[in-house]
């Protein structure tokens, strides 16, 4: 297990870089895409399309930061063998020796391993729809998918 989260690791932060810049073209092509496409759009509206996309920026220059830090020390401590491995029914976990970095790994045909990256920002998609408020009703009750439980907390 441990050889192979080495591997996957190593892979990750080699990888890093490239999917998040990715995931900002992507964001940059949409929001682009969606003023082009509503040209109608309040200059408000367009300020606040602007503000989202630097927001998801911040978010993932944020996570990107943190999870190469993560993997850097990981990958470090692995090839050291300086961790501590402690298990609970069939979930691991891996930390280095300073306890600053923690995996989770679970066996189901094969490992998956999870690197919990914190990262925060706040803001809000416009209405650019400004649809009825009477179509808000049908929503009561609905949640999002990011607001889901699992494992027992919001939004993991």
């Amino acid at each position: 297990m441990l050889e192979e989260l080495t591997e996957r690791s190593e892979k990750a932060l080699s990888q890093l870089d490239t999917l998040v810049r990715e995931e900002l073209n992507y964001y940059e092509e949409a929001l682009s895409k969606t003023m082009k496409n509503f040209n109608n759009l309040s200059k408000e509206d367009v300020q606040a399309l602007k503000e989202f996309k630097e927001a998801m920026t911040v978010l993932l220059s944020s996570a990107n930061t943190q999870a190469k830090e993560k993997l850097l020390k990981l990958i470090d401590a692995l090839n050291r063998n300086a961790i501590y491995m402690h298990a609970r029914r069939n979930t691991y976990w891996i930390e280095d020796a300073t306890r600053s970095v923690r995996v989770y790994a679970q066996w189901r045909k094969s490992w998956i391993f999870q690197l919990a990256i914190y990262a925060a920002v706040n803001t809000v998609f416009p209405d650019i729809l400004k649809l009825p408020d009477a179509l808000a009703l049908l929503q009561v009750g609905w949640r999002a998918s990011d607001e889901t439980l699992t494992h027992g907390y919001r939004g993991e």
